[in-house]
């Protein structure tokens, strides 16, 4: 007799292996994130889960145990990394942050959106000068600047080849391998240049810091002289201020990633070609306004962006306005008043809103059942879930998971 799939569940093990070892400490504290929503996940699905810090460590193991394990998620740097590429081919695996095959299964940020997303508001602010500034040669940096330049072309926009550094005028890398070591030797020939972009998107946080900082030492104003923005919401220690940026949640994409390798192994999708593109978040801040670059404006931005924070961190909490408005210091009737006046809608409506988003993204790349979504997209009550749910998109959950996940396998 076949074993359900709870009972199939319990047997379940798995490992995490990177291809290169892990730093945590600085801006690698991100990988700390992934690592934490996949432990998660599996913790709530009751599959084991070994996590190893590159390879070496990976095949120590091995050797030591003789564990077997039923799948993989895997994480690679390099284009080509022959020996994480043979581990993935042993068993059923699932590639994070790493632009996959057309057969591959992966959990990837959806680069494209986000840098239309950061493009158009650029456009928004009246900048027309629009650069790119790169100087590491990975697949993730690649994709980024590949988006920047088919969506300049889309919107008509001249990109002069001094606006951008990385790259060739046929879109190759063309920095040294050890670029990434020395960027500040890059970011001054940038700001040296007569004919220079007036916005700058870096292909991460980290090398829009460093723009930012050189800036600051060297006369030049931003956003006046040179709008920046980054991708991923990492913060720098070492500065007060924070980029205009597309922010990725790390532990959800290792979430998405625990699950999705879970429901390959148990049969509930197919063993190849399922990706999943989790959507970076644009967050604005001073660094890249013009238009809006007021007092108010950055005020403004520093409120919304405090309580947006709290509300990815929170909001599955009941009484949530009063957890909130006690966190930012306010009286609770001041706090809503705010909110209101800051998003242009109520704060009942703004989360009803985001709950929604968050039970659409569960449909549809996941098997779980629609009474569990309900709980673990913040709603605490069915039928305000689907109230909700239909109000928003239009439809029942059930027919809105129908319409968006007919490719699964059945």
């Amino acid at each position: 007799m076949a074993r359900s799939q709870n009972d199939r569940a319990s047997c379940i093990s798995i490992a995490c292996i990177t291809e290169v070892p892990v730093v945590f400490a600085g801006g690698g504290t991100y990988a700390l994130r992934i690592f934490s929503g996949i432990a998660d996940e599996c913790d709530a699905l009751s599959v084991r889960v070994d996590i190893f810090s590159g390879l070496p460590q990976y095949a120590a193991s091995v050797r030591r145990e003789k564990s077997r394990y039923d799948g993989f998620i895997l994480w690679k740097i390099h284009d080509h990394a022959p020996a994480i590429e043979a581990i993935a081919r042993t068993r059923p695996s699932v590639w994070v942050l790493t632009p996959p095959s057309s057969d591959a299964n992966a959990v990837v940020v959806d680069s494209v959106a986000a840098i239309h997303a950061l493009i158009d508001h650029f456009l928004a602010e009246g900048f027309s000068r629009i650069g790119f500034f790169n100087t590491i040669d990975l697949p993730w940096a690649n994709e980024r600047f590949d988006a920047y330049r088919a969506y300049c072309a889309h919107k008509g926009i001249a990109v002069a080849s001094s606006w951008v550094t990385g790259y060739s005028e046929k879109g190759r890398y063309d920095l040294s391998a050890q670029a990434w070591k020395d960027p500040e030797r890059y970011i001054a020939d940038y700001c040296s240049r007569n004919d220079r972009a007036d916005a700058i998107l870096c292909s991460n946080d980290g090398l829009a810091y460093r723009f930012f900082r050189y800036a600051s030492t060297h006369g030049i104003h931003v956003p006046r002289d040179i709008a920046l923005a980054g991708f991923d919401d990492r913060a720098d220690p070492r500065m007060r201020e924070r980029v205009t940026t597309a922010r990725t949640d790390f532990r959800e994409i290792g979430r998405r990633a625990a699950r999705l390798l879970y429901e390959i192994i148990t049969g509930a999708r197919g063993d190849k070609g399922n990706i999943i593109r989790h959507r970076a978040e644009l967050v604005i801040r001073h660094t890249s306004l013009r238009k809006s670059f007021t007092d108010d404006m950055i005020r403004g931005l520093d409120f919304r962006e405090r309580v947006y924070a709290l509300v990815q961190e929170r909001y599955r909490e009941t009484k949530l306005s009063e957890a909130l408005s006690a966190s930012c210091g306010y009286s609770h009737e001041y706090f809503l008043i705010k909110f209101a006046k800051t998003f242009g809608v109520t704060f009942s409506r703004f989360i009803a809103r985001y709950r929604v988003e968050k039970a659409k993204m569960l449909l549809r790349d996941t098997r779980k059942p629609v009474t569990e979504i309900v709980y673990e997209s913040g709603f605490s009550h069915l039928q305000n879930f689907y109230t909700a749910f239909k109000r928003d998109a239009g439809m029942p959950p059930v027919d809105y998971r129908r319409r968006i996940r007919t490719h699964w396998n059945s």
